[in-house]
């Protein structure tokens, strides 16, 4: 009975310190959340509605009141002070927007693509890391193919809505219609993009790598690699990309597998 006390006691001491263990690293990563979340919500007064006045912010326009693309066509539904977020952080060079979600963020790019996986805009450690460009891409958003990478965040924060407003595999009820378009505004321009594919992807395979292509050799091989895009989607948008546009590429993590990946690709409009 002795032994038999002791084995029960030790086994009970290893699992209070287990739950300890866990409800402690539980605690660091509820509180890097929150963290992070302030952080970026302080970033709100850096950004203002379009139908609001405030001759200190801009809505895309660059140096020498150009703009970039179509965005002399296009009126952004937000205006961003480029100017206050350099001083925060120079490699601040967009800002992402949805319309209706919680995707609204400021874009960094960096000489890597590894940086910003675990750094805040304000360069600070935390899983949350920040939504970034591909260090390939160009920062003005001209590149054929701007791709921006953000972590599935179990808040729902940076990318962490992505499969549950895009991925029908994920969640049944996903509906692609209730947020067709996605904006990216930089200090050279505002543009519009319309989604046109939505899957997952495994790094492991060599055509599904191809999703982060930059730029093509050619036209004719841009649009064709539009095409085998379009038709390896989950679903049909109605969308058919055009090589004489470009296009933006969402991509986040799964938590299924440690090499998938789940993208939303769209096309300028």
């Amino acid at each position: 009975m002795g032994m038999k006390k002791i084995f029960v006691d030790v086994f009970m001491l290893i699992c209070i310190i287990l739950f300890l263990f866990s409800a402690w690293k539980l605690w660091g990563i509820y509180q890097e959340y929150k963290e992070a979340r302030k952080e970026y919500e302080q970033l709100r007064e850096y950004i203002q509605s379009s139908d609001e006045t405030d001759s200190g912010l801009s809505d895309g326009l660059g140096e020498g009141g150009e703009k970039g693309g179509d965005a002399s066509e296009q009126s952004a539904p937000i205006r961003v002070d480029f100017d206050k977020l350099r001083e925060l952080n120079p490699e601040i060079v967009g800002w992402i927007y949805i319309a209706g979600t919680s995707i609204n963020y400021p874009v960094l790019q960096t000489e890597d693509n590894d940086y910003y996986l675990h750094h805040t805009y304000e360069r600070k450690e935390n899983r949350s890391g920040a939504i970034f460009m591909d260090c390939h891409c160009d920062r003005r958003g001209d590149s054929q193919n701007t791709i921006l990478y953000g972590h599935n965040m179990k808040d729902g924060s940076m990318f962490g809505s992505l499969k549950k407003m895009y991925d029908i595999d994920y969640n049944a009820q996903a509906d692609f219609g209730q947020h067709p378009f996605i904006w990216l505004i930089t200090p050279t321009g505002a543009t519009e993009y319309e989604i046109y594919a939505c899957r997952e992807i495994n790094l492991q395979e060599k055509e599904d790598r191809e999703v982060y292509l930059v730029d093509a050799g050619s036209e004719e091989e841009y649009q064709s690699y539009l095409n085998l895009q379009k038709s390896k989607a989950q679903y049909d948008t109605g969308v058919s990309p055009q090589a004489s546009r470009k296009m933006l590429t969402l991509s986040t993590c799964t938590s299924g597998t440690r090499d998938g990946r789940f993208v939303v690709q769209a096309i300028e409009r």
